[in-house]
Formats: structure tokens, sequence, C-alpha cells
């Protein structure tokens, strides 16, 4: 598997000038095939890049990165906006889904473009190349208002993203969402990038039977949280609007114990959508990726990205 560091310059409204950072994860070229699939991979809350390519000091196979590369698919994991390794503006309170979703968007364009040249390190020029989008939990709803605004994707994964309200939180409004952030994080509420004890959020993320060294490693990656995007991200429906206009072929996934009070009741909210798969992953809290069931979802997945007929992309 080749790693290499990647970089982005966005411009965001009321932002101005920010960079995007990410890690690309691929085979060697060889090992691509004629039109090969590049996804753009997005974490949730309180996560960085690294909840793609979990790395356990005495475990293996918790990487979904190099899963992907083993069947030949390349995996572009990006920081989101104002977490991790991306620029922090100054007011954090100003990032919104909306922004992350837009830095997304042109993040994506700007890779796309690299891809499709030949300017990307080690790869060459791919100019059928297929893009999918990935996101975990809020970043699920950075996936589809990404697609909403922009278009960037040939298909989209949304695992973990509710559209309809958190279960696990009392959100029915943004200022009950509000509330509750701010109980987990009274400290750093008032700079607008919110650092929420992971510890708090064990019993909503995990299993008990997920190993406490894949605990640890997993909270290695931990990050801040942009107040604003945290509110809309467990509050009631305030981006269905967004899935309402996402047109590609969509692939929606959620655990047995996870944030949709009504997983199967997120399906209709996908209103354009034409092409729209449910996956019902047993064995699984909220964060599937640290699961024991967690090659189940990345299979279905990849078989999903792969061999389904691709579709133009949504105009």
């Amino acid at each position: 598997m080749i790693e290499s560091e990647f970089e982005a310059e966005v411009s965001i409204p009321g932002l101005g000038d920010q960079r995007m950072a990410g890690t690309l994860f691929s085979p060697i070229p060889e090992r691509l095939g004629p039109r090969p699939v590049a996804i753009v991979a997005v974490p949730g809350g309180t996560y960085d890049r690294s909840y793609w390519h979990l790395r356990v000091p005495t475990l293996s196979g918790y990487s979904f990165a190099e899963h992907a590369v083993t069947r030949g698919v390349m995996v572009l994991a990006l920081d989101n906006l104002g977490t991790g390794a991306s620029s922090r503006p100054a007011d954090g309170r100003a990032i919104t889904v909306h922004a992350m979703a837009d830095a997304v968007g042109q993040a994506t364009a700007v890779f796309e473009r690299r891809l499709r040249l030949g300017s990307l390190p080690v790869l060459p020029a791919l100019p059928d190349s297929r893009l999918a989008g990935l996101g975990h939990s809020l970043g699920g709803q950075i996936i589809v208002t990404a697609q909403a605004r922009h278009r960037p994707f040939g298909r989209i994964g949304v695992l973990g993203g509710s559209f309809i309200g958190n279960t696990r939180i009392d959100a029915e409004s943004e200022r009950f969402a509000a509330d509750a952030l701010k109980a987990m994080a009274p400290a750093t509420w008032d700079s607008g990038y919110l650092e929420v004890p992971r510890e708090l959020l064990r019993g909503q993320f995990h299993d008990d039977d997920v190993p406490e060294a894949v605990l640890k490693a997993e909270e290695a990656g931990w990050t801040v949280l942009p107040r604003q995007a945290g509110i809309t991200a467990i509050a009631s429906g305030v981006l269905a609007a967004e899935a309402a206009q996402v047109e590609v072929p969509v692939l929606v996934a959620f655990s047995e114990r996870d944030t949709s009070p009504a997983p199967r009741a997120e399906l209709p909210l996908y209103e354009r959508c034409r092409d729209l798969t449910f996956f019902g992953l047993t064995g699984s809290a909220h964060c599937h990726n640290a699961a024991t069931t967690r090659h189940l979802l990345w299979d279905r997945l990849l078989d999903w990205t792969i061999t389904s007929r691709d579709s133009e992309r949504q105009r």
C-alpha cells in the first residue's frame, strides 16, 4: 500500500482561504483496474482521518483503508475543516456543516483534477477513475450536504449518519442539542471548538466486546468538534432538505445500536434517489470500524462501490 499526504487550498464563504489535509492510500499502479475507484472518506465528530486507518499495536485488520486497497480501491481520508491537521479558523462558531461540506466538495474537486492529470505522487494519470463519497456519523451528513451543494461523487455511502435525529441524546431542537453538547464540554463551549472527552461517548460508540487496545488506539485520533456542526449533527431533521436533493446511488448503513431512532425510516428522506441500498450491521454500536463485525460492512460497501453499475454523476 502506498501512503501519501494530501493538501488542498479551499475558499469558504465567510471564512476565506483555508487548507484541507488528508492522506491518500492507494494500491501500486499495477493493481488498479481500467476504471479505478477512489473513495473520499470523511470522519465523524471528535474523529480525525485516522478513523479510516486505525492502527492497533497488538492487533491487525482495523484499517478500512488497507482493506479497500487490497480490493484495488484508493482511499483519500480527510480531516474535516476545523479539525485534525486541516485549517482551524479563529472563530470556531462559524464552522457549520455547510462550511465543512463546501470544504470537502472543493478538496474533492482538487483531488479529482490531480488524479485525472497524473499530478499525485506515484500514481499515473487516471482519466477514467470514478469517485465515491463516504462519511461516518457527522461525516455522513457532511458527504450528503457536499453532494447536494457540489455534486462531486458518482455514489455515496452514509454510515451511521441520521437525518431524522439522534436517538441517544434528547435533541428535538437545536436548542436542546446545544444544551446536551454544552454539558459535555462546558470549559470549551465559548471557543467554538469543543473538547468532548471520548470516554463520555464509549457507551454509545462501542459494544462491550471491543478490545481495550482498540479503544485506546481509536482515542489517539481524537480531535475537537466545531460547535455549530455538532449541534446540527444531533438536532432533529435539520439537514433533511439536503438528503432530499441527492440523486446518485446511496448506500445507507446503520448498526443494531446506532444514532437513528428508526434506521429504515431514513430511506424516504432521499426523495430523489432512485438507487437506494440499506445495510444493517449486526454486532456493532455506532463506530462500525472498531466493531468485531466491521468486515461485513466493509465488504458490502466495497462490493457495492466496485461492482455496481456506475451512474452518471448528478448534474
